[in-house]
């Protein structure tokens, strides 16, 4: 495990878009929430909102965090083009050649992928305590619930889980990026779309969305349930399994 961590570690110390993607992440979301601080109004379900009815709610770091989920994409980004930046170079056959086993390849990325989880977590945590201080309401001084914690962080893992396992089998670093992007914002909508409720529900995204559910839906009382919280674990526990058992046949049967 320490050779892994230090192969690794070298690896990325002088790659620009490991320091650049995640730095990007941070300022656009301390942006984005000084600049939603700053309307009176929000538009909800077609009804306008107070913007601040939602700051002064109990469950404000629900909002940062359901919010701070649509970034994960940065780091899918990140973690395919980590991916063809060393197929490209021969990085994998090389290490193969020097006696590294080919799960050893995938357990440096799950260990990077770990990292940039543990570090969007972090950054969750940071910017809502320095937004805190932006808002044109007193938001209430409520920790950070552990449990909230952790299910970002098994869903910003999740997601790159998934970016992981498309790099992977597409081993091409635009294309890659290009289709899980057009996947994310029409592909799955236009299954949902066909499939019933039930189904649509099981689609891997929706998966990981569910972990957070939208929370000005929730709180503002539109009458749609609370996620079952267990399950959408469970469920999103079983496709992060599954990319990976599907990343693993793939890294297997490759010619490295």
């Amino acid at each position: 495990m320490r050779r892994i961590l230090s192969i690794e570690y070298n690896k990325l110390i002088g790659y620009k878009a490991f320091w650049v993607l995640p730095g990007l992440y941070a300022i656009l979301m301390l942006l984005f929430f000084r600049f939603f601080t700053k309307l009176d109004m929000i538009q909800v379900n077609s009804e306008r909102v107070p913007i601040e009815s939602i700051l002064q709610m109990d469950k404000v770091w629900h909002y940062l965090t359901w919010f701070a989920g649509f970034f994960h994409y940065l780091f899918i980004a990140l973690i395919i083009l980590l991916i063809g930046n060393e197929m490209r170079n021969g990085f994998w056959r090389m290490a193969v050649t020097s006696g590294l086993r080919r799960i050893d390849l995938l357990t440096g990325k799950w260990l990077v992928m770990a990292v940039l989880s543990l570090f969007s977590t972090s950054i969750v945590l940071l910017v809502g305590y320095l937004a805190a201080g932006f808002a044109p309401v007193d938001i209430p001084a409520t920790d950070f619930p552990l449990q909230l914690a952790l299910l970002f962080f098994l869903q910003a893992f999740c997601y790159i889980q998934f970016g992981l396992a498309a790099g992977i089998w597409l081993e091409r670093t635009g294309l890659g990026i290009l289709l899980v992007l057009l996947y994310a914002m029409a592909g799955e909508p236009l299954i949902g779309y066909y499939l019933p409720g039930d189904l649509k529900e099981w689609l891997p995204l929706n998966v990981f969305a569910s972990l957070i559910p939208n929370p000005v839906i929730e709180d503002l009382g539109f009458g749609i349930p609370a996620t079952d919280v267990m399950a959408s674990v469970l469920k999103s526990l079983v496709y992060c399994t599954g990319l990976g058992a599907l990343a693993f046949l793939k890294v297997k049967r490759m010619d490295v």
